[in-house]
């Protein structure tokens, strides 16, 4: 074989290879021992990093980061390829990577990954929108969108209505001694309930979960409809499901490893099959609303959906008071603005509803006492009528169960952000460029924050003065994010929650097959509730 005219046997070209990998792996670990400021951490193997530490922890990465946490103290740093990331849990470092100042130096959340270019997501929406400008102008339409007071009320008669038909379905598909997972009901509902209250359309992810525990169920108990049309329907949530896991697979393994090691090029295309499905149904949503507003009448009202929303904004239809000066932004928006607004609206929404509402059940499942609590509240609130938006102000109880649950099990384990200047970060002042995630599960149990904070006690919210935790304690709970970049989705959130515990122990029984078995999930970017094996019937007192 000749290279530049220079003739080389099989001998030369492995002599010639090998020097450049050792080159290779030199200049690696020069850039690692000449960093600047550098943490504790595990030392990182060449090219990958700590990867394979992500890989072994790959069902709990969270709690690898509490070894670390334990070993190295309140930041440390990893490695993921080339590239370093704090974590951090100093509170004092909070006020700055979590500011809601409009001059903030952490208003980006992630740098340019060209994994999440090539997904489609970068760039748009709100999460992983670096544009400031742009974000600012979409979150103002999505909050418009998730904050109205028709909107809210219109969230709790939604949920209602969805529960309502996924009670129909335990009715005829399950019975005492059925062994079933609630945690895919749980995911199943909350799909079900985001989808339509932002797109107005179905995806029978209930029903179709419910073919799986009944396969022999004959569809015609199901609202009339067949089991193709439930399958076609629940493609749309099965393709955002597969897409939304993939935000952690793009974000924190480099594209060599994704295209050229065996399983992960599988994965790799799985994915993106998936975000073709959803961005092809999604823009079909979206062109189909499009039609039926033209087709309204100008002086008939068009309902108040965000999906409705969003295709009027800056147009003649317009239904939001929202105002923008900005020139840039007075055009109306495009069909891919608008989807990449409605997948996090459905991303944000599914998957701590879903979560959240699963770890409840086997929290209560584990304290009687609290479950019985719970249920007094409600009787005592709501008895056996409908839920009404006015109710869920006096479910205190409730509410302090939620935030208890959420402190012991975070559904977003970490909060990226990335420095736009230098700042001091850690005692030392650091480049701009700085990629550092908040390990929250490390401030939410913390003993300097919290009195025993391993034991779950729904109690210390019962009473929880919440200007105590402005001044004191803030961040000391942090159940959506911070800063500027705060979930705009919260209360519409909370709302949802406190529905569903309302709805499911009023006329249920939801008990855990095993109390000894422990709980199970995965932790990626977001913590998810697995195998939740329980059976249901009616209440029995």
């Amino acid at each position: 074989m000749k290279v530049f005219g220079i003739s080389l046997g099989i001998y030369d070209l492995f002599v010639l290879s090998l020097t450049l990998l050792v080159i290779k792996i030199l200049s690696y670990y020069y850039k690692y021992y000449t960093r600047k400021d550098p943490l504790p951490a595990p030392f990182p193997l060449p090219f990958v990093g700590h990867i394979f530490d992500h890989l072994i922890y790959s069902s709990d990465f969270s709690e690898y980061c509490h070894q670390l946490q334990d070993k190295y103290g309140d930041i440390y740093e990893q490695w993921f390829g080339s590239e370093r990331v704090i974590f951090t849990t100093r509170i004092e470092d909070m006020d700055k990577i979590l500011s809601p100042s409009t001059k903030s130096k952490y208003l980006t959340r992630l740098p340019n990954p060209e994994g999440l270019k090539e997904l489609g997501v970068f760039g748009k929406g709100l999460l992983l929108n670096h544009d400031v400008s742009n974000w600012k102008f979409n979150r103002q339409f999505f909050t418009q969108a998730v904050s109205t007071l028709n909107f809210l009320k219109e969230s709790v008669n939604c949920t209602q209505a969805v529960f309502n038909e996924m009670e129909e379905y335990w009715k005829i598909g399950l019975d005492d001694n059925i062994i079933t997972d609630f945690s895919e009901w749980s995911h199943g509902l909350a799909t079900d309930i985001i989808f339509q209250m932002i797109t107005g359309k179905k995806t029978w992810a209930t029903a179709s979960y419910l073919l799986t525990v009944s396969p022999g169920l004959n569809p015609i108990n199901l609202q009339g409809l067949d089991k193709e049309d439930i399958k076609k329907s629940s493609e749309l949530s099965k393709a955002f499901q597969t897409y939304i896991m993939g935000l952690d697979f793009f974000t924190f393994f480099p594209k060599w490893v994704r295209l050229y090691i065996p399983g992960f090029r599988d994965t790799h295309k799985k994915i993106l099959s998936a975000r073709d499905v959803l961005f092809n149904k999604l823009d079909d949503i979206i062109k189909e609303r499009r039609k039926e507003i033209e087709g309204t009448p100008k002086n008939e009202k068009l309902r108040s959906d965000m999906l409705t929303l969003l295709i009027t904004a800056n147009t003649d239809r317009n239904i939001s008071d929202t105002k923008d000066n900005t020139q840039e932004y007075t055009k109306p928006l495009t069909d891919e603005e608008i989807r990449g607004i409605i997948i996090e609206a459905l991303g944000g929404g599914i998957d701590t509803t879903a979560n959240v509402f699963s770890f409840i059940i086997y929290y209560l499942a584990h304290y009687p006492d609290v479950k019985n609590r719970l249920r007094q509240e409600i009787d005592n609130t709501i008895s056996h009528r409908s839920i009404t938006y006015e109710d869920l102000s006096r479910l205190t109880y409730c509410e302090a169960v939620i935030k208890e649950v959420t402190r012991m099990m975070a559904t977003a384990p970490f909060i990226g952000r990335v420095s736009s200047e230098p700042d001091l970060i850690g005692g030392v002042v650091r480049e701009a460029g700085t990629r550092y995630f908040i390990f929250t599960p490390g401030i939410h149990l913390n003993k300097d924050f919290w009195e025993e904070p391993q034991k779950f006690n729904v109690d210390r919210f019962v009473n929880f003065n919440e200007q105590e935790q402005q001044s004191e304690k803030k961040y000391s709970l942090i159940m959506w994010g911070g800063g500027l970049r705060q979930c705009p989705g919260r209360k519409m959130a909370m709302i949802e929650l406190k529905s569903l515990l309302v709805l499911a122990f009023k006329n249920w029984d939801i008990d855990l097959v095993d109390l000894n078995a422990p709980l199970k999930y995965e932790v990626g970017l977001v913590r998810s509730a697995k195998d939740l094996n329980v059976t249901i019937k009616p209440r029995s007192n």
